[in-house]
């Protein structure tokens, strides 16, 4: 995508030109250094415009996929909810070729080792199914219950994994904070308060919105701690 489809215009998209135009580098090893190589892509390491680029240069990307789709980052997710499964699968096995031509064209390199697929079903019998689903060759691995930005999902989507991983987290950190409060030289109310809404109630708030799907058993073990 172009900057100037977005908005870039003016001085900022002559900086951000100039900012990328005729990179050079070159090495030095046991003091001989290498001559000048043009870099004609990619972006300087460390910069701090890194990610914003990024973004832009592959916000074209969900136009083109047909299925519901969430982009965070380079981490993308395709799905489709369908009453036959047969049907999920012809919709989802359409998606990745147009995924991996988009980026053979723009030179982006899938990692085909943590791209996996999960089956989220009531059914025993449609959960075991296995699917030949492959990208750029490689077929993908299948998970049972796959993490998406720290949240696991399980197959039935009652979270009692996911509500069970948290529970686990926070515990371990409540535990810390009652080593405070137990010392001989005990560490002020407030003191324990901040503690515990900054490292043990932040870590519960993961997700709250795949929380509220959860069972009022299952959340209520969260409540407790």
């Amino acid at each position: 995508m172009k900057m100037s489809d977005i908005g870039i215009h003016g001085k900022m998209l002559k900086w951000i030109q100039a900012f990328l135009s005729n990179r050079t580098i070159q090495t030095t090893y046991e003091g001989t250094t290498s001559s000048k190589r043009t870099l004609e892509e990619g972006l300087p390491q460390g910069s701090a415009l890194n990610c914003t680029l990024f973004l832009i240069f592959i916000n074209d990307l969900p136009s083109l996929i047909k299925v519901n789709k969430p982009l965070f980052a380079d981490d993308l997710v395709i799905w489709t909810t369908e009453k036959y499964p047969i049907l999920a699968k012809a919709k989802q096995m359409r998606e990745l070729p147009a995924i991996n031509a988009y980026c053979n064209f723009w030179k982006l390199k899938i990692n085909a080792g943590k791209s996996v697929y999960s089956i989220f079903s009531r059914s025993h019998k449609e959960a075991a199914c296995v699917i030949d689903f492959s990208l750029d060759g490689v077929l993908l691995e299948k998970q049972v219950n796959s993490v998406y930005h720290g949240a696991q999902l399980d197959r039935q989507l009652n979270m009692i994994p996911f509500m069970n991983s948290l529970k686990e987290k926070a515990s371990k950190r409540l535990w810390l904070i009652k080593r405070l409060a137990t010392t001989t030289w005990r560490a002020n109310k407030e003191t324990l308060r901040n503690l515990y809404l900054g490292y043990v109630r932040s870590s519960m708030e993961q997700a709250l919105p795949l929380q509220a799907v959860a069972s009022i058993e299952t959340a209520s073990s969260l409540d407790t701690v």
